[in-house]
């Protein structure tokens, strides 16, 4: 439960931070430029995934785990 609390941190920090931060780059590349380095931000943002989330949120529950959370 307390990964959520992260991911709610993280939408509202780009929600908040990447309009600006968009129209900063936008202003000062081109078009192109602007995508590719959205790109390469995607892509870090990918690899942090990656390597930061607990394999243990990878298994499946059993039933029985199921059913004691419900």
């Amino acid at each position: 439960m307390r990964y959520i609390g992260y991911i709610e941190i993280a939408v509202g920090v780009g929600l908040g931070a990447g309009p600006t931060l968009g129209a900063v780059i936008s202003s000062k590349c081109s078009y192109e430029v602007t995508m590719y380095i959205f790109g390469a931000l995607n892509t870090v943002g990918l690899l942090a995934c990656i390597f930061m989330i607990p394999g243990e949120l990878n298994m499946s529950a059993s039933e029985e785990e199921v059913a004691e959370i419900e």
